[in-house]
Parts: structure tokens; sequence; C-alpha cells
């Protein structure tokens, strides 16, 4: 009987631990509008546009299927909800996109877009409190290292000459 419960619970801990990896874009502003190019022009809404691009880099030789969760600024879930926050990453592939808007590249209606398809797919932050910033975190299951990234921020100065260009490494 005593094998019996260790052997049950062997299996109970083995099934229900999961082990998964984490990624986090600490804080992002993307206000800047769809084909709106690098850098950003626009900016009618009193700010100077800000166009965010992370790109998601996979070292892993499998799918890695991802889901994204997005925080305002108080560290509150703002969704997506499942299973509209899921989306895949390919073997060794790397893809950028924007966290605000769909801004896929069309050579015809939007030349100026910043994602590809792979990146047009992954789900965009949720608007329902009207902002265009906040965090993310991205959870795959896995061993850590094997999906990094860099966020790129991008902002229209005062004089579409003048432009801010930041660059952060995620790992």
């Amino acid at each position: 009987m005593k094998k019996f419960a260790l052997i049950a619970l062997i299996l109970t801990v083995g099934v229900t631990c999961a082990f998964a990896a984490t990624l986090k874009v600490p804080w992002f502003v993307d206000n800047a509008a769809v084909g709106a190019g690098i850098p950003p022009s626009g900016g009618s809404d009193g700010f100077f546009p800000t166009l965010t691009l992370v790109y998601l880099s996979s070292s892993s030789t499998s799918v890695l299927n991802c889901t994204i969760e997005y925080f305002d600024e108080n560290g509150n879930s703002l969704g997506p909800d499942a299973p509209a926050n899921t989306f895949s990453i390919n073997p060794q592939a790397t893809v950028a996109f924007r966290p605000v808007r769909s801004d896929l590249a069309d050579s015809g209606s939007n030349p100026l877009g910043q994602e590809g398809a792979a990146g047009n797919a992954i789900p965009d932050r949720p608007q329902d409190d009207g902002k265009k910033n906040g965090s993310l975190l991205i959870t795959y299951p896995g061993a850590g290292g094997e999906l990094g990234g860099a966020v790129w921020v991008y902002q229209q100065g005062a004089q579409r000459a003048s432009a801010i260009s930041l660059a952060h490494v995620l790992i």
C-alpha cells in the first residue's frame, strides 16, 4: 500500500507540474498610427508619435506555442483571454510585432507597415481603458533561453528629421 501511495504521489506531482519559461517586456508605448513608418510620422493626439517593435527570436528546434498577457501601469491584467492570447513561433524564427496595433506590411495598402504575417498573428494589447502603453508577459513551455529578443522604441521629435531610437535586449 505504501508503494502505491508513493507512486500515486509521484504521478500527481509529475502531472500537475508543468515547466514553462517567461519573457517580460517591462514597459512599452505605441501611439503611432498604422503605416506611420520609422521614425513614425503624425502625432495628432498631442504627443510625439512613438512606435514600439518587439522582436522575438526562437532558438528552439521545435515550434514554440506561446501565450501573451498585457498589464496596465498598476499591474492589472488586461488580457486578452484564452484562447485569443496564443500564438506560435516557428523553429529558429524571428518575428517582430507592434504590441498595440495590427500593422501588417503590404506593398499596396500599407507599404510602411512594420509586421510580417507571423508578427501580425501575435495578439495586440486590449484597449478597453483607452491607453496605448503597458507591459507584457510571454509564457512558453520548455527551458528558459529558448526565446529571446529585443524591444525597439522609435519616436519622432519636433521635426521629422529628429528621432529617438532605443533598444533593450530581452533574455
